[in-house]
């Protein structure tokens, strides 16, 4: 029979009650035993955990003992719920009549129907028991269950205490504590801290910013693009990486290290948590600006000397040195390294496929961002090395016409013809091997840039044949220096102190093949000197400057390093044994440019007499005659007009006129405006300045005159010689970075005693770390 509506309604909203009565009814049979064993672990756990006592248990045990409470809980869940099973319809509606505080079986009551067909009296009894049910609100009561194992033995009461104590020991660090204890982690963040390093490019010359980071916390950094950033994880165990814009590297020795390319956030996790989080950004860096400062030197060894005025906010990462000839481009690698302000460098472009040849160098600086300052170009005749050995020339010669483009064919059979001349070379078998691989190659090397390896294979040839290795030492020697420049903003101890080691070897075979070479030419000098000439270099100073070198490195002084090594590789460019070949065509530029220089000081002692006739003039003026100051006028324009004549005369010789010279003619041009005026006081302030300027044009002439000549075979250049770098006795001079020597009086002596003193106190004792004890040796051996 099918129950009535509202029976029907009365049963559906009495599911919900009935399933939340068998729950209850599950609890309250499984609490006194498997419920309130799980709820007594987990409440000694976290009161051990409030407590420290989890933080103190190792790693591992730890995670372990978490497992197996977790394991064991459910464990005891799953048996609790085997033995209870599921309770029956007619216990639920049970355990709702008492909580209700009904009757037995009235629920069940609800549920059933009669058998059969009931009477007038029997139909209004049931319809009334109906409705008294239907009006039951259903309730669960208080819980109903058995005292536990541990309400029974007072456990309780233990652990509420126990519970109390350690939220009053642990105050704000109880979430710390309670997530620490709830880690699946070995390692707690709690412990665990992080170093991390930014290390500016070596350019920059600024020293690394660290920070250190507590467990799970972040920071913001900013750097330059190529810094190089460095993690270190300290009480942490197991594998961990760093993931962030472009990287994923797992950490390798306890440390992950990456250069800065991308900003972004980087995170250090181990596995899916977070150890650390770090927001990197790349800092704000202008576009570098250079220009030449000075006019280009040629040194003996054939290299030029550029100086640069170079202006960054931090330095740059490259330098280099853009020749163009025609819409023919070629760049040349100078220096990795170079930081703001003035500075010099040197490029031996002998070996330059425009060597010889009228060009325009630019300086081109660039940053670690990958911008480019480019400089305004100037002209200048690169210099050409001249060979005195016959083979030496025609290879040169068929090198030259290679590189203008020559064909393969016609140059392969000219080389074959040089190599089959085997008295030419004395029947070296090294220069015949190397002509013949230079054949072998234009025939079968179809590269692009075949045709200047070769080339550089045939000048390597001929300068081995001109000095018997000494320009191979010598480039072997800049690499050396080059590599050590490098190190020094960014190698250890251990790597500089082997580039050094390089470094010496190189120099030392450098100076013995100059020593063969000189002998072979007949005009050797003595072992303890060098030089050109009948100049003498004591090379006994060229150990001390060395020693100087290697103390610096070894007491991590960087810029003393950097500033002694670029002296030491100034003095190594000026040296020159023996003397080269002469030049015909370059004796003549040089002879022009002497000769130009001897004109601007005529003009400059013309100008000098002028400024004391003006001088004399205004005495007189001051008696009222002022007709002398306007009689001036005529001669001084004339002085100018003959300062703008040698202009174009310096560069009919092939040399850029000096950079005051155009200065000295523009205060000309004023002297003599205020004399046609009667201004006697701005006359004689535009003639002084004038004069200065031409001294200044005049002073740097006659340098690059000397400098023509040297390069065009009058040999190295004498000490003491205007733009040699070398005082009489062969020192380096101011040039050379080493300023004025103060001898130290006995106060001086007294206070190095009480530093030296100070510092090997510090470095032997034994309270203090490795690191810093290091330092002080390092220190040590400055004093």
């Amino acid at each position: 029979m099918t129950a009535p509506a509202p029976q029907q309604a009365f049963l559906a909203a009495m599911r919900a009650p009935l399933a939340l009565s068998g729950i209850v009814l599950a609890a309250e049979r499984a609490l006194p035993r498997e419920l309130g064993l799980v709820l007594t672990l987990w409440l000694l756990w976290i009161a051990a955990a409030l407590l420290g006592l989890a933080q103190v248990l190792p790693g591992t045990l730890r995670v372990a003992l978490l497992a197996l409470l977790i394991v064991g809980s459910a464990a005891l869940l799953v048996r609790a719920a085997w033995r209870i099973g599921i309770p029956t319809p007619a216990a639920r509606r049970a355990r709702l009549e008492r909580g209700g505080g009904l009757s037995r079986g009235v629920l069940a009551l609800v549920d059933d129907a009669p058998v059969s067909d009931p009477d007038g009296f029997a139909a209004a009894l049931w319809d009334r028991a109906l409705a008294d049910a239907r009006k039951f609100r259903p309730r669960l009561g208080r819980l109903e269950w058995q005292p536990t194992l541990e309400t029974r033995y007072g456990l309780w009461p233990l652990i509420g205490t126990a519970l109390f104590l350690g939220l009053m020991l642990a105050k704000a660090e109880a979430p710390q504590r309670l997530a620490a204890a709830f880690s699946p982690w070995s390692t707690t963040l709690e412990g665990v801290r992080i170093a991390v390093t930014l290390e500016p490019p070596a350019y920059v010359g600024a020293p690394p910013r660290r920070i250190d980071l507590k467990g799970g916390a972040g920071a913001a950094l900013d750097g330059l693009a190529a810094s190089r950033v460095t993690i270190r994880v300290e009480g942490l165990e197991g594998a961990w990486h760093v993931a962030g814009p472009g990287i994923d590297a797992a950490a390798e020795g306890g440390r992950v290290s990456f250069p800065l390319k991308r900003a972004g956030e980087y995170s250090v996790q181990q596995g899916a948590r977070r150890i650390a989080a770090l927001d990197l950004s790349l800092a704000a860096d202008i576009r570098p600006a250079i220009r030449f400062d000075g006019d280009p030197g040629i040194t003996p060894t054939g290299a030029l000397r550029l100086g640069f005025r170079l202006r960054d906010d931090h330095g740059v990462s490259a330098l280099s040195l853009r020749v163009r000839r025609g819409k023919d481009v070629r760049d040349v690698d100078l220096e990795t390294r170079v930081p703001p302000g003035r500075g010099s460098v040197f490029a031996d472009l002998t070996p330059h496929p425009f060597a010889g040849s009228t060009v325009e160098l630019m300086f081109v600086a660039t940053d670690g961002a990958g911008q480019e300052g480019v400089s305004p170009p100037i002209r200048i005749t690169l210099p050409q090395r001249r060979f005195a050995n016959p083979l030496a020339q025609a290879i040169v010669a068929v090198r030259a016409d290679l590189l203008a483009g020559a064909k393969r064919s016609i140059i392969a059979r000219r080389l074959s013809g040089l190599a089959a001349d085997h008295p030419a070379y004395q029947g070296d078998l090294g220069v015949f091997a190397g002509l013949r691989a230079a054949t072998w190659r234009l025939v079968h090397d179809t590269r692009k840039d075949a045709r200047d390896s070769i080339a550089a294979l045939l000048w390597d040839i001929a300068t081995d044949l001109e000095d018997g290795g000494a320009t191979q030492a010598m480039d072997a020697m800049r690499r050396a220096m080059e590599d050590l420049a490098r190190g020094i903003g960014a190698g250890d101890d251990a790597s500089l102190a082997a580039m050094a080691d390089r470094l010496e070897a190189a120099m030392s075979e450098y100076l013995s093949r100059q020593i063969q070479a000189a002998l072979a030419e007949g005009g050797a000098q003595p072992p303890s000197s060098a030089g050109g000439a009948g100049a003498s270099v004591d090379l006994g100073f060229l150990d001390q400057m060395f020693a100087d070198l290697r103390d610096r490195l070894a007491a991590g002084d960087k810029a003393g390093a950097a500033e002694a090594l670029a002296n030491l590789r100034q003095l190594m460019e000026t040296i020159r044994f023996g003397n080269a070949p002469p030049d015909p065509a370059a004796q003549a530029r040089a002879a022009a440019a002497a000769e130009a220089a001897q004109a601007l000081r005529a003009i400059e002692a013309r100008q000098g007499a002028l400024r004391d006739a003006t001088i004399a003039d205004m005495i007189e003026a001051s008696f009222g005659n002022d007709s002398g100051l306007r009689e001036n006028a005529p001669p001084q324009r004339t002085l100018g007009s003959d300062t703008e004549a040698l202009v174009k005369q310096f560069g009919a010789a092939g040399v850029p006129a000096p950079q005051p010279l155009g200065a000295a003619a523009k205060a000309m041009g004023e002297a003599a405006r205020a004399l046609g005026t009667g201004d006697a006081g701005g006359a004689i302030r535009a003639q002084t300045r004038a004069l200065d300027l031409l001294r200044q044009a005049a002073n740097a002439a006659e340098a690059t005159a000397q400098q023509m000549a040297q390069a065009a075979g009058a040999g190295a250049m004498q000490p003491g010689a205007a733009g040699s770098g070398l005082d009489p006795l062969g020192r380096p001079g101011t040039g050379f970075g080493q300023g004025a020597v103060k001898l130290p009086d006995q106060a001086d002596v007294r206070r190095i005693q009480q530093i030296r003193k100070i510092l090997e106190e510090r470095a032997s004792d034994p309270s203090r770390s490795e690191e810093e004890r290091g330092y002080y040796l390092r220190l040590l051996k400055r004093f």
